[in-house]
Formats: C-alpha cells, sequence, structure tokens
C-alpha cells in the first residue's frame, strides 16, 4: 500500500483504497485456514522453536490460555504488552510461576500505518524472561540439531 501511494494511487496508505481492495469479500482478501493450535505449537517445538502466547489480553480467553498450558503446548507468555492490562498481568504472572513458563514483552509493531503505533522497546521483555527466552532458544535448537543431525553447519 506504501508503494502504491508514493506511485500516486492513493493518498494514505490505509484508508479507502486499502478498504476497497482488502475487503471482506474484496478482490484481494483470499479465504485462508488456520491450523490448529495444538498442531501448530508441536509443529513449532519438533523444528527447534520455542511457543510464547502473544498479547493473550486481546483475546479475553483465560480458560485458552490455561488450556495450552495444561496441555504443555506454550514455554512462555507475553506480559508486557500494551492490550494486557493490569489484571491480565497479573494473571499471566501467576500462571507463569506456577506453571515455569518464561515471561516476555512486545509492541505488536505492524509498520508505521497503524493506528496505535508503538515505538519499538516499549514493552519490554523482563529481564529474567529474556535470559529465560535466550536459554529456552539454545536448548530447542540443541535438541533439533541432536534429532536431525543432517541439518546441522
Amino acid at each position: 500500500m506504501q508503494v502504491l501511494s508514493m506511485m500516486g494511487y492513493t493518498g494514505t496508505p490505509i484508508g479507502q483504497l486499502h478498504n476497497e481492495l482488502f475487503r471482506a469479500g474484496g478482490p484481494h482478501k483470499f479465504p485462508y485456514c488456520y491450523m490448529d493450535a495444538k498442531t501448530v505449537t508441536d509443529l513449532l517445538h519438533s523444528c527447534g522453536g520455542v511457543v510464547v502466547l502473544a498479547h493473550p489480553g486481546q483475546y479475553k480467553a483465560d480458560n485458552v490460555m490455561e488450556m495450552m498450558i495444561e496441555e504443555h503446548m506454550l514455554d512462555g507468555i507475553e506480559l508486557n504488552h500494551p492490550r494486557n492490562d493490569e489484571k491480565t498481568r497479573e494473571h499471566i504472572t501467576s500462571l507463569c510461576k506456577e506453571h515455569d513458563l518464561f515471561m516476555t514483552g512486545g509492541t505488536d509493531f505492524h509498520g508505521l500505518y497503524t493506528k496505535t503505533p508503538y515505538p519499538l522497546g516499549s514493552f519490554l521483555c523482563p529481564k529474567e524472561g529474556l535470559h529465560r527466552l535466550i536459554l529456552a532458544g539454545e536448548q530447542a535448537n540443541k535438541a533439533f540439531y541432536e534429532k536431525h543431525p543432517k541439518f546441522k553447519k
């Protein structure tokens, strides 16, 4: 959309033309199908990835977060995020301590044209969470390469 704006097709990257092109049922809004969460988290773990539930305060579904924890689908939960209110942060902190998950942070930055932009670094990962995230990534990668030596550098 920024390129179309720069070429003079529209005055604003996110505006009327964007809505016409990408509205539900519009010419460039393609159907998509999401995989179920268990399949996705299993796939990520099998590839040496670390799974963090992003901005749980947006979903307003504590039961889903708790089910994902009980099913061992998560390694961490995003604590510091603009959509996580104090009650949500307290709940996340409690769950992470109880289930030995780490906590992260993030702005959910999607570019310059968001309705409420938050600069990168506005919602930081707690120091302990950062160290645990790095360690979890190293351990997950090590386990992956031990199972799949043909991918080793």
